[in-house]
């Protein structure tokens, strides 16, 4: 009762939750904008058509994984899909979810996953593959324009930004804190509370910018020497999960449909965290 309590006066506290929901909700559109402006600068140049295709490729599978995941959350509510599937198309998806999360929002009895596995879930395929493509591009390119430097910006931003979210979420929940008291607990209480998250903003933006130019000039030098090290990398991630029996993701499927959504969540959540730790 005192947690449901809390939350509903943190959700009627809303200037922050409004403001941070304003600039996540700013942040994912203005991404997306910004990968179809540089979807179109790339068509035009016949050297970088390349680029452009796979980037909209990368758009349209994020958008097309989202929906997926709207119906699949949504399937015993088939009336809420519509809705859910207007702000996934729209670029408002993982804003609406961290607004849902952070104002403290009754979960669903029917949802398949938890309001902040959703979160997680839409913030994971939103925007480092097309930083990585982008780094990988200007690396490739001849002339580096302002266009293609903000487009990187942006994406990178709005991974940070993801990425701050979702550990702040799930740090300042008190079911997370009560399970496991000696990982959740470093953002403080009190005003300080910004601040920290301002840096972990930063942090994330930084250490994806880091990553995605360490990947590119990898693929630059030699692609198998990146697709080797990443073999490897993922390979010795699902032998440790196996191996430790620890490889069935909590979400509650059976049968061999649960092992390929097992697969699906540690293999996303692999590849976030990689490139930001943040997250």
């Amino acid at each position: 009762m005192m947690v449901v309590v809390a939350q509903r006066l943190l959700g009627s506290v809303s200037w922050g939750l409004k403001g941070r929901l304003a600039v996540g909700g700013g942040i994912s559109f203005l991404d997306v904008v910004s990968d179809l402006v540089m979807v179109t600068s790339y068509l035009q140049d016949p050297k970088l058509a390349v680029y452009g295709v796979a980037l909209l490729a990368m758009v349209a599978a994020s958008t097309l994984t989202q929906f997926v995941l709207v119906v699949a959350q949504n399937y015993k509510r088939p009336a809420r899909i519509l809705g859910e599937a207007f702000a996934a198309l729209t670029g408002f998806k993982a804003a609406l979810d961290g607004y849902r999360v952070g104002s403290g929002t009754i979960e669903d009895e029917f949802l398949m996953l938890s309001r902040e596995s959703e979160h997680l879930a839409t913030k994971c395929i939103e925007s480092i593959p097309g930083c990585v493509l982008q780094c990988y591009a200007l690396l490739r390119t001849e002339e580096i324009t302002g266009q293609a430097v903000t487009s990187l910006m942006i994406s990178a931003l709005s991974s940070g930004f993801a990425g701050a979210v979702i550990s702040f979420d799930f740090d300042v929940s008190p079911a997370n804190r009560k399970r496991a008291p000696a990982f959740y607990g470093y953002v403080p209480d009190g005003g300080t509370r910004t601040i920290v998250f301002a840096c972990m903003l930063l942090n994330g933006t930084l250490l994806l910018l880091f990553r995605s130019i360490s990947i590119a000039l990898l693929m630059s030098v030699g692609s198998v020497y990146f697709w080797g090290y990443w073999l490897i990398d993922v390979a010795l991630y699902f032998a440790l999960k196996l191996f430790r029996r620890d490889f069935h993701y909590f979400v509650d499927v059976p049968g061999k449909t649960g092992l390929f959504v097992s697969f699906m969540c540690r293999f996303t959540i692999k590849m976030v965290t990689d490139v930001s730790r943040a997250s």
